[in-house]
């Protein structure tokens, strides 16, 4: 199994791919000056290549966001990679960042802790603890709270507002909404012919999947479970996995389906919030 969590809801609306633009260069940028390394912040093409590694959240873009951090000169750039290297629960993703664990620049080697403790596991534990041993107190002091983020969380109950196939949305996301204003533009993008249920955004928030358009009718995507762990809460999404590229197929009409999830729960959503996917064989 592969889990990840994905930042395309930024991409739906303006304001969410700023908020997680912003989220992203302000980590990697905080990383780094823990480690007093100085990012190359007017070079536009690394400002360029980091908002592209910000879209780059789907499963084939692992070999890619791999080869961008092994081989570009910008620690900004690289540090950006492992932020987003950290939501795949894969073989390749560890191995990268056991060798990013080993890395001569401190704030590289702080992100692979970070990165590998949002991805979890025995191996990933193993080498976070492994960095114990590094010679620098800011990259060991980093340690106990990477540890303490691979530790269960706790259950958070939701209940469903809408699940189904013919959503509005025809491209990827997950969204957190904590606004009625919020909830009123992602409904009319959604199912604009319909009233958006109520929501008390005074005490509850809205969660969306979008799958986005697909050319299959056994395409599915679910909010699974979600886990309240230390300074941010786990949303584990269980969906089908890219179909695989098929010529004849596609030259074919067929019906497309956009499945969808909503859901709401009564607790407060910290930023970012970790969505994690889980891909599984298409439903019959």
């Amino acid at each position: 199994m592969l889990e990840k969590f994905s930042s395309k809801s930024v991409f739906l609306f303006p304001v969410m791919f700023i908020a997680v633009w912003g989220i992203v260069v302000c980590c990697v940028s905080s990383v780094l000056a823990q480690s007093k390394v100085q990012p190359v912040v007017d070079d536009v093409e690394a400002m360029d290549l980091i908002q592209k590694v910000t879209h780059m959240g789907e499963q084939g873009d692992v070999p890619a966001l791999i080869e961008i951090f092994r081989t570009h000169p910008n620690n900004l750039v690289r540090t950006a990679t492992l932020f987003m290297l950290g939501g795949f629960k894969d073989p390749t993703v560890v191995e990268a960042l056991s060798g990013a664990i080993q890395d001569p620049e401190m704030g590289v080697r702080i992100t692979a802790l970070q990165a590998l403790s949002y991805i979890g596991g025995k191996e990933a534990e193993g080498l976070i603890k492994s960095a114990l041993e590094d010679k620098s107190p800011r990259v060991t002091q980093m340690v106990p709270g990477a540890l303490d983020r691979l530790k269960p969380g706790t259950p958070v109950s939701f209940s469903t507002i809408d699940q189904g196939s013919d959503s509005g949305f025809k491209v990827p996301g997950h969204m957190v909404i904590t606004t009625i204003a919020g909830w009123k533009e992602l409904w009319t993008k959604h199912k604009p012919s319909k009233e958006p249920p109520a929501v008390d955004f005074t005490k509850e928030r809205v969660i969306a999947a979008f799958l986005g358009e697909q050319q299959s009718s056994g395409a599915f995507v679910r909010i699974e479970k979600i886990e309240e762990k230390p300074k941010f809460l786990r949303i584990q999404i269980q969906q089908s996995p890219p179909a695989p590229s098929d010529p004849e197929k596609e030259a074919k009409p067929t019906e497309n389906t956009s499945p969808y999830h909503i859901i709401k729960l009564t607790k407060e959503v910290p930023v970012p919030a970790h969505m994690l996917r889980r891909f599984s064989p298409k439903e019959k």
